[in-house]
This record gives C-alpha cells, structure tokens and sequence, in this order.
C-alpha cells in the first residue's frame, strides 16, 4: 500500500479535540446544593452532636484514605502531629486489653474510635487555607445558634435565674455547665476571628457579635470558675500574640482586673469549696494512687471506666466523680505515662507547627493560626481543672485536626479568594 492510500491525520487531533463534547457546567441548583451542603452539614451536626451519622462519616471517610496509601504516607510524612496524635490514640486504645473493667473500657474505646478516625480525615483533608476559612465559619454559625437556643431558654425563666450564684442547669444544647462553659470559651476564638477580619462580610460579622453576647450570658448563668479562668488565660494569650511586648502589660492589667471583679462577676469565688476546689483535691490524690499502680500501660481509656475504678478503691469519698477534672490525670490513668508522653508530643508538636506558620506565612495564615492557637490554649487551661467531654471532646479534636492539616507541610499552596458568602461559602 503507498503513503498516499494511508488515511491522513494531519490536523486529526485538532478536529477531534473540537468535535469531543466539552463537559457542561453543573446545573444552578446543583451547584447550590453542593456549595449548601457544608453549612447544612455543619450546624446539623453542631445541633446534634451525639450523632450516628457523624461517627458513621467519619468512620466512612477515614477508611477512603485509608484506601489510598499514597495520600496515607504523605499525611505521616508532611504531618508530625497528626503521627504523635495517632500514636497516643493506638496506645490508649491497646490499653483497653489491661483495663480492670474490660468489657467498660472496650465499650469506651469503641466511643472513642469516631474521634480518632475524624480527627485524621480532617488533617488529610483539610489543607488550603480558604477551605479551613470556610470550614471555621460554619462552626462559629452552629455554635452561634446553639448559645442562642440556651440563652433564650435562660432568659425565659429570669426571674428564677437572675441570682449569680446560683448554677443554671437546664441547658438544652450541650452537657455539663462546667464542659459547656469550657466549650464557650474554646469557640470564642472564630467569632473574634470574623471581628478581626475586615474582609469578612458583615452577616458573619453580626453572627460573631450574637454568639459573643450569648456566650456572655451563659457563661455568667453557667458560674463555671474554670471557664471563667480559662477565658483570662486565652485572651491573655491573645493579647500577646496580638501586641506583643506590649500585650505582657495588657496581660498584668487584666488579670488585675479579673482578680478584683472575679467574686462580683461569680459569687462562687467566694464559696468555701474553693479551699478544696470542690473536692478536686481529693479526687487528684486518689487518681494519682491509682496511676501508680500501673505506671506505664495505665487501667484503660474511658470515663465510665474510670468511676468504676475508682469507687471500688475508695468507696469513702465524699463526691461522685466521673473523672479526674484533670485532663492529663485522665490521660495518665487511662494509658499510662508512655500515653501521657505521646499525647503531649502532639500538642507540643502542633503548637511549633503553628507558631511557624504564625511567623512565616501571610496575614490570613497568621490570623488563622493565632485562632487556632487561643482556642487550644484555652482547652489546655481548662483541661488543668477539667476534662472536656461530650461535644467539647469533639470541638477539641476537630480543632486539632483542622490545625493540623493546615500546618501540614504538603498542604496546597494558599491561592486568593473572596471572602466566603452566604451561598458560595
């Protein structure tokens, strides 16, 4: 056969390229239900956070990167935290095999596994700045309308609430007043965010002043003295990272002033419980007893595990606690000082990683860790008294996934982007 028989293709890809059907944009409704779908999801989940649909995502989504190795070894290789994170979480978990009460501590493991496989997927997921942007707003919204909820259940019944000292119990969003109130504190941080951002749009901005305004209230309601303290020490942290040496001499100034203001704001500073801190003493000698015991592989993770140890040990004590109201006793009882290491290897590790993107990246990258920072750093301070449980559990590790992934050294290059809006957020 000659060349000249052959069929040509000169041009051929050219004219294939134009005659291969260009793929057609997504309709205006999809489009908005897709861009919906993240604050829908958000405050769903914020206003019913003992959820099975969010363990089941996580779970779900957890196991589609794990699916993916690739995108598995390049977390561990670009993301210190989260590798420290999951090895305290492996180590808590083996832990469970030790316990005292096994089939206690097996169910609390299994509680504790949706954390675990959410706080990873987070880290892997989210890396652009933009999208943790987003992703903080939405959270700041479903809390907003929380607080709102219970402030409005609280100022319905003044004239039976209106005494300082007296704790408001009946809240109708979250747990305990005490995990409630550390909760306050922690999101406070994103509504400060949207103030301090002047490219933020003016509804998010007004939603930022609402849940300032019932976090106020409620934290006056609630009476928690560790919150409280918490929220001097984040906005102490704050200030410094804000003004730096400057913000030293705004910090001596406000804890002066709290100190003064403290027994008026909450009349429970004055209580005798404060010679004991309402027994907290107690129960961190005898979790210490216990910690002793085994030093090294701990009694098992879980709080109901917890309380079943110890109240056989020391049936005399004068309070029920269902945990030690000291985050790094619970740490340490659950899984030992070899837990207690790896799990403060991860906090010390996401804390450089964000002081560094702190001092190198762009305006929104220092304005996105300082948050991350106060908020973490309230935690931290209420944990020295508490223990964050129940949907405060869930905020602390979402947050530490998102931080995480944003400091992760493979996250995608920053690009600009328009502020986030109603419809297109």
């Amino acid at each position: 056969m000659r060349a000249a028989d052959l069929p040509s293709t000169a041009g051929s890809t050219a004219e294939t390229s134009e005659r291969r059907p260009r793929p057609s944009a997504p309709s205006p409704v999809i489009d908005w239900a897709r861009r919906a779908a993240l604050p829908v999801a958000i405050i769903y989940l914020v206003n019913d956070w003992s959820s099975g649909l969010r363990d089941g995502l996580a779970l779900a989504v957890a196991l589609w990167l794990l699916c993916a190795p690739g995108r598995v070894r390049t977390v561990l290789r670009t993301t210190p935290p989260v590798v420290w994170f999951l090895a305290w979480a492996g180590w808590s978990l083996l832990s469970v095999l030790w316990a005292d009460h096994i089939v206690i501590a097996l169910r609390d493991g299994l509680k504790f596994v949706p954390v675990v496989a959410g706080t990873f997927a987070l880290a892997a997921l989210l890396h652009p700045q933009a999208t943790v942007d987003r992703v903080l707003l939405w959270i700041m919204v479903g809390l907003a309308l929380a607080f709102s909820v219970d402030a409005g259940l609280w100022l319905a019944g003044l004239g039976a609430q209106a005494e300082g000292s007296v704790r408001w119990e009946a809240a109708r969003a979250f747990q305990h007043p005490n995990t409630y109130s550390g909760l306050i504190v922690a999101s406070l941080p994103l509504a400060f965010l949207r103030l301090c951002d002047r490219q933020s749009p003016r509804w998010a901005k007004a939603v930022a002043v609402v849940q300032c305004a019932t976090a106020a209230l409620l934290l006056w309601a609630f009476a928690s003295r560790t919150a409280q303290v918490a929220l001097v020490a984040s906005t102490a942290l704050g200030l410094i990272l804000l003004l730096g040496r400057w913000g030293l001499l705004a910090t001596a100034l406000l804890i002066s002033l709290s100190t003064v203001a403290a027994p008026r704001f909450n009349p429970r500073f004055t209580e005798p419980s404060m010679s004991n801190l309402t027994h907290r003493f107690e129960v961190w000698e005898g979790t210490l007893e216990l910690i002793r015991e085994h030093p090294v592989i701990g009694h098992g993770w879980g709080m109901r595990n917890f309380s079943t140890t110890y109240y056989a040990r020391h049936p005399e004590r004068s309070e029920e606690f269902w945990h030690p109201h000291d985050l790094g006793l619970e740490i340490a009882y659950g899984s030992g000082l070899v837990g207690l290491s790896l799990f403060g290897a991860a906090w010390v590790s996401l804390a450089r990683a964000l002081v560094r993107l702190r001092a190198a990246g762009d305006v929104a990258a220092r304005r996105l860790a300082s948050t991350l920072l106060v908020s973490l750093g309230a935690s931290l301070v209420f944990s020295l008294a508490d223990s964050p449980h129940g949907a405060y559990w869930i905020f602390l590790w979402t947050v530490f996934g998102i931080a995480a992934g944003l400091t992760s050294r493979g996250a995608t290059p920053q690009t600009p982007a328009a502020p986030p809006d109603p419809v297109n957020a």
